[in-house]
């Protein structure tokens, strides 16, 4: 174990990567130059070759009439068994014809055999438009036989070197002297180029591997060397340190110093370091101590914070509200606050407390006691805000203050009535946008014997009021940019005459598309109270059980950061008709696919999730994302096998799987779409 840690991290493994491929780069680079260099050579070698044996072959010829002497046969057969030829021909070439005639032919070892089909004596062969076989180089060689014509040609005979030469006399035995050809007679000899160079190619390869494997074996010798004078001193102190880190620090042994190179000088500034560090990791633990003192404090108070308030849904006759407090990673002060109080009317509060951590969440929690208090003693908002500032400011040694906004619905006269203790202007949402500005007042906690106005507005049924702190309207993007609360309006305006249900999600992802990843730096609360009537009174278990299934359609568009999960899972509560063990398990369910689609869709971080949700007879969840291409379904654990404790992923997949009724995946169009089916019964 403790030479295969070494391995992993020892600076002669690293050296070793990197020499490695540096000589080998080096190495590839000389033989593909020497490939190119011999390559060339081989290549005009063949060249000579294939030339020098047309003018043998034209020499041989010279002696025989090729038009009529039947030994012209007999020579070409003997002129390629004995050299390395693959055709050898006497053509007739006509320039105005652009033709060329076999006169004669023979073929050697190399000749393929559709060659033999189609060459052999008399056929002839003719240009086309794109090719001419009398071309400007074999008109040359006609006109001046001592030229020659050298081709390359890649075809359906091979892959060839072509010589051409004209033979413009044969020796006469008859005259016993030399005679002139009437005709364009030329001798062509081909040699099969791939044959040579495959031959090459076997000897160089050889050659590259020799060239490699000596050179890794040099190099191992290199870095074995390097691995005795440098790595073996450097994990001789790397040891000696971590026993420093891992061990009593008083049983800590100086390193040897010896010699004066850079190892010697090393070892004795660790073993100075060692004496300062000893002082300073007492002071370090001291400190750690206090802040994990401290973390676990401000855990606690989140903890407190966030048992102080109300649930986030409820209802009751004529009326529904829906609640959301989004913490900062600090410990804030926002509160909302609801109930109903003995008479019948209906109490809300929202407020924000200055500043953050500990005293902000003690302040926040002795607000939310006054509250409830002095709503139950039956006060008016005016009141409430009055009697409420005159105590907090009474006991204030934070210099603390918190804006406050109070309002109480009587649902006999259907009036609303609120005061305004500095904080953020409120809206019903009705045929309008009505802001709630007419009862402003000062922020509670900072001067007692204020006075505070009241207003009062009478809603109808359908009505909402939208209550929010500022870490929504004053959120922040990554720019610096605000959300704005005329942004704030418009998507309010959005929802006039809407269910509230869909408020304050929505209100939520407009914000967090804005804020796209930054780091929030306040709470961010919102509640909504809306007037039901009799749309949604209640109905006996056989009325819900025999009417036809209610039709709900949500879509949203989230990024891929598990910080949005409550509002998906908030969002997959308000789907309607669901008991309470179904809401769970679609909870579960989408939980464990969106955490996956965040931790695993985008591994370079940002990315979106769309999540479409369509409730009738059935509830369907597709999730769609634009991430590496992944189905789910694949590789899932064996339950009854599975090591929970050394096995990563796949778990959350499966228990997805098992708590839908159908699932299908498919990759289009770029995107991961999975389909999540849960029958309604």
């Amino acid at each position: 174990m403790k030479r295969a840690a070494f391995w992993k991290k020892s600076i002669f493994k690293k050296t070793l990567l990197i020499l490695l491929p540096l000589v080998l780069l080096i190495d590839g680079l000389v033989l593909f130059a020497g490939y190119r260099e011999v390559y060339n050579a081989t290549y005009s070698h063949a060249e000579e070759d294939v030339s020098d044996s047309a003018n043998l072959l034209k020499e041989s010829v010279s002696y025989i009439d090729v038009e009529k002497d039947d030994k012209v046969s007999d020579l070409l057969e003997g002129f390629c068994k004995y050299t390395n030829t693959t055709y050898a021909y006497i053509l007739e070439a006509d320039p105005e014809k652009d033709q060329l005639r076999f006169l004669a032919i023979d073929f050697g070892k190399d000749a393929t055999e559709e060659a033999k089909k189609e060459r052999y004596p008399g056929v002839v062969v003719s240009g086309n438009e794109e090719e001419e076989f009398v071309d400007k180089e074999m008109r040359i060689a006609l006109e001046q036989p001592e030229e020659g014509c050298l081709r390359h040609e890649k075809n359906r005979f091979g892959d060839t070197l072509i010589y051409y030469l004209r033979l413009k006399e044969h020796y006469d035995d008859e005259t016993q002297g030399w005679v002139d050809y009437d005709k364009n007679i030329v001798v062509g000899v081909e040699i099969s180029l791939s044959n040579i160079l495959q031959s090459f190619q076997n000897r160089y390869n050889f050659i590259v591997v020799v060239t490699l494997v000596l050179t890794v074996a040099i190099l191992f010798v290199l870095v074995f060397i390097l691995f005795r004078r440098i790595s073996v001193p450097l994990q001789r102190i790397s040891r000696r340190m971590r026993e420093f880190l891992t061990e009593d620090r008083r049983d800590f042994k100086e390193l040897p110093v010896r010699g004066d190179d850079e190892f010697a000088e090393v070892s004795r500034s660790f073993n100075t370091m060692a004496k300062n560090i000893d002082g300073y990791l007492g002071s370090i633990e001291e400190l750690n101590r206090e802040k994990h003192t401290r973390e676990a404090e401000l855990n606690i108070a989140g903890d407190i914070q966030l048992g102080l308030l109300r649930p986030s849904h409820a209802e009751g006759e004529g009326f529904r509200i829906n609640a959301r407090m989004l913490p900062a990673k600090d410990v804030g002060g926002d509160l909302y606050d609801y109930q109903i109080l003995p008479d019948g009317r209906v109490f809300l509060a929202i407020a924000d407390v200055s500043g953050k951590g500990i005293t902000a969440s003690l302040f926040m929690s002795r607000a939310v006691t006054l509250l409830d208090l002095y709503a139950k003693m039956g006060y008016s908002p005016a009141h409430i805000l009055q009697e409420y500032n005159n105590t907090l400011a009474e006991q204030n040694a934070g210099n603390l203050f918190i804006t406050t906004f109070v309002a109480v619905y009587d649902r006999k006269t259907h009036e609303l009535t609120y005061a305004n203790g500095g904080h953020n202007t409120p809206y019903v949402l009705s045929d309008t946008l009505i802001p709630l500005d007419g009862a402003d007042g000062i922020a509670a906690g900072v001067f007692a014997g204020e006075e505070y106005a009241e207003a009062t507005l009478t809603l109808r049924e359908g009505d909402q009021v939208f209550l929010f702190t500022d870490g929504v309207n004053e959120a922040q993007n990554k720019d610096g940019d605000l959300f704005t609360t005329e942004t704030l309006e418009e998507e309010l305006s959005r929802h006039l005459g809407k269910n509230s249900k869909d408020l304050i999600p929505d209100v939520q992802e407009r914000v967090m598309g804005f804020v796209n990843g930054a780091e929030r730096s306040d709470d961010m609360t919102m509640l909504c109270f809306r007037l039901t009537g009799n749309e949604e009174g209640t109905s006996s278990g056989s009325e819900r059980k025999n009417a036809a299934p209610e039709v709900w359609h949500k879509v949203l568009h989230l990024p891929a950061d598990v910080e949005q999960l409550p509002l998906l899972i908030d969002t997959v509560g308000e789907i309607p008709g669901l008991t309470d063990e179904r809401k769970m398990e679609m909870e579960v369910m989408c939980e464990e696919i969106f955490v996956n689609i965040c931790s695993y869709a985008y591994p370079n971080g940002g990315g979106e999730a769309e999540i479409t949700i369509d409730v009738d007879d059935r509830i369907t969840i597709i999730f769609t994302d634009e991430g590496i291409p992944f189905d789910p379904q694949d590789r899932l654990p064996d339950v009854e096998t599975f090591d929970h404790l050394n096995t990563r992923g796949g778990l959350g997949r499966f228990i997805s799987f098992e708590v839908a009724d159908e699932h299908s995946y498919d990759y289009k169009d770029g995107k991961n779409v999975l389909k999540l089916v849960k029958y309604r019964e």
